[in-house]
């Protein structure tokens, strides 16, 4: 991602109805598994500009790991715990953090080789401990938006559970996400790809619409509390890691 791409995550990320929803549910399936106690570790690799970490670290105790400097700077200013940037066996280097939770939120898709970054990243945990992960879904919805920020691909359910078969894990869900608003972006992501030039889908909403978007895409933390979504615009899933 460019700068000026991370500028306007951290500008928007405290505000914005996405980032805000996917916040909450995301604190919402994490809590149900793990209770909030500073006593209990989490760390988020690729923690961008550190929107999640700002609430996390009033609940757990945090570490973020982010690649990008510049991206890592701003995560500094703003998340309220120790941001870390390199590759994972950098930062975790020299180090006595061991995470009870590892989070992916929207990582996978950057780079190559999603499983080697799963398994590294599962590497991490002791026995028991929780890796939660979010990542786009449906190739459909391909469009500017994915190659602004980086993508390589989009997940089917299938295709992101593949990607721990044969690992040590416990998948504990595996859902989509971001369903009620399904439509409304697959038609807007239409509309757009006629627009050459057009950069990624972030950008501020009328105080009005952010509050009605808001409150659609938070509201499936209460479903996905009691079942598994067949679709959505992503895809959220929570592993435990087996036992010896």
């Amino acid at each position: 991602m460019q700068p000026t791409e991370f500028d306007l995550h951290a500008q928007l990320e405290d505000q914005h109805w996405w980032f805000r929803a996917r916040r909450e549910i995301v604190f919402a399936m994490l809590r149900r598994e793990l209770p909030p106690s500073h006593d209990r570790r989490i760390l988020e690799i690729g923690c961008g500009t550190g929107g999640n970490l700002r609430l996390l670290s009033q609940h757990y105790s945090a570490l973020g790991i982010e690649i990008d400097p510049y991206a890592a700077n701003l995560a500094a200013q703003r998340a309220g715990c120790e941001i870390r940037c390199g590759d994972i066996a950098a930062a975790m280097r020299e180090t006595d953090f061991v995470p009870d939770a590892v989070l992916l939120l929207d990582v996978l898709e950057h780079v190559r080789d999603d499983r080697a970054l799963l398994a590294q990243s599962l590497a991490l945990l002791p026995p028991g401990g929780l890796l939660l992960l979010t990542v786009p879904a449906d190739q459909r919805l391909w469009s500017r938006h994915d190659i602004v920020l980086g993508h390589y691909r989009r997940y089917t359910q299938a295709s992101l559970a593949a990607l721990w078969q044969e690992l040590p894990v416990e998948p504990l869900l595996l859902s989509g996400f971001n369903s009620l608003l399904y439509p409304a972006v697959r038609l807007a992501r239409t509309l757009r790809s006629s627009q050459k030039d057009s950069g990624s889908d972030l950008a501020p909403a009328h105080p009005l619409l952010n509050g009605v978007l808001y409150r659609i895409f938070a509201a499936e933390r209460h479903l996905l509390a009691r079942t598994s979504l067949s679709w959505g615009c992503s895809l959220i899933a929570i592993l435990r890691k087996s036992l010896p």
